[in-house]
């Protein structure tokens, strides 16, 4: 597994299989759970729509244990620097499914004790261009939201989780998710109708 951000590598190959076979996985809604997502610790306004499928993972063929999911980020602005529990690759998408809008900016370091010199960056995140963080508990980053956006998710839970959970998880009524799940499955038609 390699420190910072990345453009390739086996979770980018499994998310790219993943949303292939994501509109067929959208046409049965009672396989996703809706929630909304806050971080109570967060000095600054920080939620998030998430939707996770239930059963198996399409698209994937791996002993690995993936879980795909689908978020939609409504708040501008800048969110804190922090780390995650899981590895994971990230597709992110505009609403209107069109390639290269740019969606955020992804300022990112690398976190190690004993190490002088570590990897920082800046990743200027574009619709329908992927990304994985393979090292999640070294590696932070932070989202400077530019318009509100989606994302199709794949995390590695294969292994014991990096950390603790710091996430308040409120679950959505099953009309509000049937709602969002439409709209998902219009946006991420359009994206692969754009390919």
């Amino acid at each position: 597994m390699r420190d910072g951000v990345v453009t390739d590598g086996y979770l980018v190959n499994v998310l790219r299989g993943v949303v292939k076979q994501l509109p067929g996985c959208l046409e049965n809604p009672n396989h996703w759970d809706g929630f909304y997502i806050t971080e109570s610790q967060s000095k600054k306004p920080f939620g998030y729509f998430r939707f996770t499928y239930r059963g198996k993972v399409c698209g994937t063929t791996s002993k690995r244990v993936f879980v795909v999911g689908i978020h939609l980020f409504p708040i501008l602005g800048n969110g804190a620097m922090h780390n995650h529990r899981f590895p994971f690759a990230i597709l992110p998408f505009a609403s209107n499914g069109r390639i290269g809008v740019p969606l955020y900016e992804m300022p990112w370091e690398v976190r190690s004790e004993g190490r002088d010199e570590l990897p920082r960056g800046n990743l200027s995140v574009l619709s329908g261009y992927p990304y994985a963080i393979e090292r999640c508990l070294n590696t932070y980053h932070s989202v400077n939201a530019l318009r509100t956006y989606w994302s199709v998710n794949v995390a590695d839970v294969t292994n014991q989780a990096a950390r603790e959970d710091r996430l308040t998880t409120s679950e959505l009524d099953s009309d509000a998710t049937l709602m969002f799940l439409a709209i998902a499955r219009d946006v991420v038609r359009k994206y692969l109708n754009s390919l």
